[in-house]
């Protein structure tokens, strides 16, 4: 069968979406995916055998439209054109959603052509995008107002074939909220490939950069829901006890969240070196630089107590310990399996990074413990329970 996949990004990267088609394809599936394309700044139209298609739009209108999603069906009917003319070009028999918004015309070319309908959710959308920086704009607010996401969600995801989810409670709130069947819901964490993620995928160049640095490490997204001024704040008293500390991040910077102000306002701009955004090759390089990862976002939001981030796996499969806030069950995740700390608050933070300084001994045993389970959390192992579902409701 031939598969549509939609992604309103761009791609590459998405790790998720570049995983999933792999694994489908070497299942026995064909993939054709259909992304987002900056129309003045198109990225490359190969990548890895992935056969991609592309709807370029100029980014600025992109974003306009996008935030106007469920008030006006102009975004969705650009989708629904260019998915249409792709109809001659290919015969697919299923088309997969990536993330909420788009949710409509995936169902849209279900009930019009019978297509299976999957939506894939990379995130509780309905809860994050309340919580995002341009939604809480006076102009957000109105937009905000006027967008019943949690609505929208419960349609849309009650009327697909299959659900893929990133994480078990945030299936159980599904199933708990929305009429969905429980079998055609599956969880599908977003754990890293073995093939990217091991000891020999590391470039000396990037270890050498930080080999006299004791270094804090974050990757992702940049933006006020990461909680990054939480460890910005705690350099100055780190640097106190670990003279060489350097606080490492890697990731794009979104709109609303101002890095250097923040690093300028704490008066900590010899401490950090932000790097840019470090593409999937390289990530284990600079996670393998480090002492310590980490992880501490916002905590005023129901979706981030509901799964654990990738980056999180990531660390883990490359035996780095993991200090997070008290995020539920990414604390509960690194306690539970002696990885690392969660913390409840700067002073607690800047007392366990002076402890995993001072101790070899706690610092080694978390490092074993990681080793002692990394093989569970590799894309390789968690992905089949997501293909055979596939199998079952896509055909």
């Amino acid at each position: 069968m031939r598969i549509l996949m939609v992604l309103e990004n761009e791609f590459p990267p998405d790790s998720r979406v570049e995983k999933e088609i792999i694994s489908l394809e070497m299942t026995g599936y064909n993939v054709v995916l259909l992304c987002y394309a900056d129309s003045q700044h198109p990225r490359l139209g190969n990548y890895k055998n992935i056969k991609i298609e592309k709807l370029k739009l100029n980014k600025q209108i992109k974003k306009k439209l996008e935030a106007l999603n469920l008030i006006f069906p102009f975004y969705r009917w650009l989708w629904i054109y260019k998915i249409k003319k792709l109809r001659k070009k290919y015969e697919f028999g299923a088309i997969h959603i990536h993330d909420l918004p788009l949710s409509k015309v995936g169902y849209y070319f279900k009930k019009k052509y019978g297509l299976k309908f999957v939506c894939d959710q990379h995130e509780f959308y309905s809860n994050w995008i309340v919580h995002t920086a341009h939604y809480n704009t006076f102009l957000g607010k109105i937009v905000k107002k006027m967008s019943n996401w949690q609505r929208y969600e419960k349609k849309y995801l009650s009327l697909a074939d299959l659900v893929l989810t990133v994480s078990v409670p945030l299936k159980y709130k599904y199933l708990q909220n929305y009429p969905i069947s429980p079998e055609k819901i599956v969880n599908l964490p977003n754990t890293p490939s073995r093939r990217v993620f091991n000891s020999q995928n590391v470039y000396p160049s990037i270890i050498n950069r930080f080999k006299d640095d004791y270094v804090l490490f974050y990757a992702g997204g940049i933006d006020k829901l990461r909680g990054l001024d939480f460890i910005l704040g705690s350099l100055q008293a780190l640097k106190k006890t670990i003279p060489n500390i350097k606080f490492v991040i890697a990731g794009r910077i979104y709109k609303g969240y101002d890095l250097f102000s923040s690093i300028k306002h704490f008066e900590v701009e010899d401490l950090v070196d932000y790097v840019g955004f470090v593409n999937l090759e390289k990530l284990p390089s600079y996670i393998m630089a480090a002492k310590i990862c980490v992880f501490t976002p916002n905590l005023g939001r129901e979706e981030i107590h509901k799964t654990i981030a990738t980056k999180i796996y990531q660390y883990l499969v490359m035996k780095r310990p993991i200090i997070v806030n008290k995020a539920k069950m990414m604390a509960e995740f690194v306690e539970n399996n002696n990885i690392g700390f969660s913390v409840n608050d700067q002073q607690e933070f800047i007392i366990r990074v002076t402890q995993l300084y001072h101790s070899n001994s706690k610092y080694n045993e978390l490092v074993n413990n990681e080793m002692n389970i990394a093989n569970k959390y590799y894309w390789e192992k968690t992905a089949s329970r997501f293909l055979k579902a596939y199998k079952k409701y896509v055909g």
